[in-house]
């Protein structure tokens, strides 16, 4: 069987404005371990506190947003995003597969074919999951 290849993602995730801190840090550390446990790592976490929400989800305004970067291959973001989804304490995700980093070089190459090739995002990702089903 071929080895899947490890790309770099990033996950927001909204948490109830209701959870305390205690469970705010706990979701925190279960997703992490969702992704170490799948092979990945963990690159960087920001927690962006409580913000107004565009619209209610679950009868709140406010939710906690969590960004997480991590490094994982395509099966184990498929099980991460059903572990998500399942989970009470995640109100929404996003998880978003980012673009490889470029060389000086290949920058140089692409910036008149940025342009010419449409289906990937406005800022040049690819790959998006969510849940929004809730």
């Amino acid at each position: 069987m071929a080895t899947e290849r490890i790309r770099e993602y990033e996950a927001v995730m909204i948490l109830s404005p209701e959870a305390t801190e205690d469970e705010i840090v706990a979701t925190i550390e279960r997703v992490d371990g969702l992704i170490t446990g799948r092979g990945g790592g963990v690159d960087e976490r920001e927690r962006w506190g409580l913000k107004r929400l565009a619209y209610p989800i679950a009868g709140f305004s406010d939710g906690n947003y969590v960004l997480t970067k991590f490094s994982l291959d395509a099966s184990g973001v498929a099980e991460l995003n059903r572990s998500m989804a399942a989970s009470e304490d995640i109100m929404r995700f996003l998880v978003t597969r980012l673009a490889p980093a470029k060389t000086p070089d290949e920058a140089d190459d692409s910036e008149d074919a940025d342009d010419a090739d449409g289906a990937e995002g406005p800022d040049g990702e690819g790959e998006v999951t969510s849940n929004d089903n809730k």
